[in-house]
């Protein structure tokens, strides 16, 4: 269920109801890197004067926080004593251990991946909210000057009071939605501060954009794999259950095996078949959930393109009212009205990529 509502969180964000911003602002959005990758020397961003704090950084910080990390070191070395501790290598009580072993060396690097997933999703956030802010405050400059037009417009009789009133309520809810979005900035940079131990208003974060189609050419193969990687281990200890019912027998404290009644042999027996069909459902509820995301993926990747052409006609459109404006057949304030929409859908088409790439993401890391 965590892994279906992440899928689901992952494509929700792409109908995310967006607000203009400025056709001229850099946004970029940065894809998770490989963990592995050194991290970069500290720049300074121009705009800001502040050092940039990039995404490997941040990730690194997080690792070396983490609790879950830090407690799979402590299992390890104790399942690693355990095993030092035992002669027979060949008992099942061993095995049972150096599959959880195993298990747990997995687990800890999922446990990375998991963490790098999430910190992306958290810095590309913080990202996209900064910039809403300065396309709602853009907004609001805008409507501001709209409402100057009409008091003008009022005194010459060519406009009326509700225009006016209706202007002003716009208004003030562009001014609450800044409010609201400021607050979440700010909830969002403590968050990450907590997890990073990064100051983020110390910082400018690191400006990059990467949308590359994701395919496969087979994809039910491809996620099975992916399942069969991630439920592995648990497989292993299921069928270590199956192939040792008798083992459910034997008195934990002489070590001798007793007759078993047929209603606990048949108790045993079923505990086993339990665990090895749990471990199949569990395969194949992941591959259908991960066919499903991937089908949505193919279809975010089609809002993708034609945003983009929506894009190139728009600013096309942006140019020939330019010149309208230079000839004095538009306003300041009409050209702004209409640029105000190329920048709308900017931020779309950001966000939209960004969902698509947190989706990626999921589908190659499903435990992440």
């Amino acid at each position: 269920m965590k892994l279906l509502t992440k899928l689901i969180t992952a494509i929700s964000l792409s109908t995310l109801v967006c607000t203009p911003l400025f056709a001229s602002t850099n946004i970029t959005i940065t894809p998770a890197p490989n963990t592995s990758v050194a991290t970069s020397v500290a720049t300074i961003d121009e705009t800001t004067g502040l050092p940039i704090l990039t995404l490997e950084e941040s990730i690194k910080g997080a690792l070396s926080k983490n609790n879950s990390l830090a407690l799979n070191s402590q299992q390890h070395t104790l399942l690693q004593e355990q095993m030092n501790s035992m002669d027979d290598i060949g008992a099942y009580k061993y095995q049972q251990i150096y599959i959880s072993y195993n298990q747990n060396v997995q687990q800890r690097e999922f446990l990375k991946d998991k963490v790098t997933a999430d910190i992306t999703k958290r810095y590309n956030s913080i990202i996209l909210i900064g910039e809403e802010i300065k396309n709602i405050e853009a907004n609001i400059a805008l409507k501001k000057e709209a409402i100057k037009v009409l008091e003008i417009q009022k005194k010459a009789g060519m406009a009326i009071s509700l225009q006016i009133d209706a202007a002003n309520l716009e208004l003030k809810n562009l001014e609450a939605n800044k409010l609201a979005k400021e607050e979440t900035l700010k909830s969002e940079k403590e968050a990450f501060l907590m997890l990073t131990n990064k100051d983020l208003n110390k910082y400018a974060l690191e400006n990059s954009i990467s949308f590359e189609p994701f395919r496969l050419e087979n994809p039910k193969a491809y996620f099975q794999t992916n399942a069969d990687k991630y439920l592995k281990y648990q497989n292993e200890l299921a069928v270590l259950q199956s192939d040792n019912i008798f083992e459910n027998f034997i008195n934990p404290v002489t070590g001798s095996a007793y007759a078993p009644t047929y209603a606990e042999y048949l108790s045993a027996k079923y505990s086993a078949s339990s665990a090895t069909l749990n471990v199949k459902d569990s395969k194949d509820t992941l591959v259908q959930n991960l066919l499903s995301s991937y089908a949505s993926l193919l279809n975010m990747e089609e809002q993708i393109n034609t945003l983009e052409s929506q894009k190139a006609l728009i600013e096309k459109q942006l140019a020939t009212a330019a010149v309208q404006r230079k000839v004095g057949m538009m306003t300041k304030l009409e050209y702004e009205q209409q640029a105000i929409k190329l920048d709308d859908l900017s931020f779309n088409l950001v966000s939209l990529i960004n969902s698509y790439n947190l989706l990626v993401q999921t589908l190659q890391k499903p435990w992440s």
